[in-house]
């Protein structure tokens, strides 16, 4: 049995999604399962092993229309028995298409191109992990023997893992102390939280657990606001800023290494999650937790503008509402404040990490 999995999107997307190869080479450890993402989010998954094969799409893939159809045409020729295609989309829907002897071809009902599929899954609201799983319904529903995981993994190669050992080390960490990944910066300017707030929480964290606050830094901006946190903390010998993270897989072996994940919603907490790190993570009013994160687990919580808010029943209580260039964006953001999030972080240290 050969299986097409498809999700064009962001690392989180990618990562969500994830679940669906896992859950079928679980059911089937003999089926053949290919994942095909935007290819800046392929390194993460190589040598997981519910993924057979890793297809990455390029920039001048998705750019060109000549070449994409090219890629999607070559795809097509593998003849895959299932395909889930978890983006849906006017685009992505061809290779359903141009792969009609697959029994099954299922997709999300986004009204797009929706005669290309065998199997139409009604958009839902709710986890994306959940949303992601419902797609296998039309497999059980036939007899398939699958049982969905819910559970986001990944698999980290050892020797990344020593390499980063020793480049911590080198840098002056402690991997005997408490090390705590922060994640200050966001590629998408109205998903930062204040920084000021989270330098109070790195204080209280130092202050606390004798914690060393570990940045990461792969792109510009992430290296600018590292700079910028580290003045605000007094450039503290307790926080390290000077842990390279070019690609996914540092990124994934620096997390690896780390008693909890704290900061703005982003890939790398979805990284952290599916790697077994605790996480407290601070979602902008543009983003939805009940749509991004696990809910009633102890390991992994949110908070947001709605719950931390003073003001949240005189703003608008739809989210679509608040345009984020606005000064009711920004006082809704800056309702979450350093307490709400520090009160999260003791209780997920004191419940699920053992620091003495």
């Amino acid at each position: 049995m050969k299986v097409l999995v498809i999700r064009f999107k962001q690392i989180g997307d990618v990562v969500l999604t994830s679940v669906l190869c896992n859950s079928i080479k679980r059911a089937f450890p003999e089926a053949k399962v290919d994942y095909l993402v935007h290819d800046v989010s392929a390194p993460m998954l190589e040598g997981q092993p519910f993924i057979d094969a890793l297809i990455g799409l390029s920039v001048a893939e998705r750019k060109s229309p000549l070449k994409f159809f090219r890629k999607v045409r070559e795809i097509a020729k593998s003849n895959y028995d299932i395909i889930i295609d978890a983006t849906s989309t006017g685009r992505s829907a061809w290779i359903s298409f141009l792969s009609r002897k697959a029994k099954y071809r299922i997709g999300r009902d986004k009204g797009k191109a929706i005669h290309f599929y065998t199997h139409l899954i009604p958009e839902q609201i709710g986890y994306k992990v959940d949303q992601r799983l419902s797609m296998l319904q039309p497999l059980i529903d036939d007899g398939y023997d699958i049982k969905p995981i819910d559970r986001l993994q990944l698999h980290v190669d050892e020797t990344k893992l020593i390499s980063m050992r020793h480049a911590l080390t080198k840098s002056g960490v402690n991997l005997d102390k408490p090390i705590f990944v922060f994640s200050v910066s966001s590629r998408i300017s109205y998903k930062k939280w204040k920084l000021e707030y989270q330098a109070e929480i790195a204080k209280h964290c130092i202050a606390k657990y004798n914690a060393q606050i570990v940045l990461y830094a792969g792109a510009p901006h992430e290296m600018e606001d590292g700079e910028r946190f580290c003045a605000l903390v007094n450039q503290n010998d307790h926080v390290f800023n000077n842990i390279a993270t070019p690609t996914l897989k540092e990124l994934m072996a620096l997390i690896s290494h780390a008693n909890i994940f704290i900061g703005n919603e982003c890939g790398p907490m979805h990284i952290a999650q599916a790697l077994g790190v605790p996480t407290v993570t601070v979602f902008s009013p543009f983003s939805d937790p009940e749509e991004w994160a696990p809910s009633n687990n102890p390991r992994f919580r949110s908070i947001d503008w709605l719950a931390a808010n003073p003001y949240a029943t005189q703003l608008s209580n739809t989210r679509t509402l608040l345009q984020v260039d606005s000064d009711e964006y920004t006082q809704a953001y800056n309702g979450i404040r350093p307490e709400h999030v520090i009160a999260m972080v003791d209780d997920v240290v004191e419940s699920c990490l053992n620091l003495d």
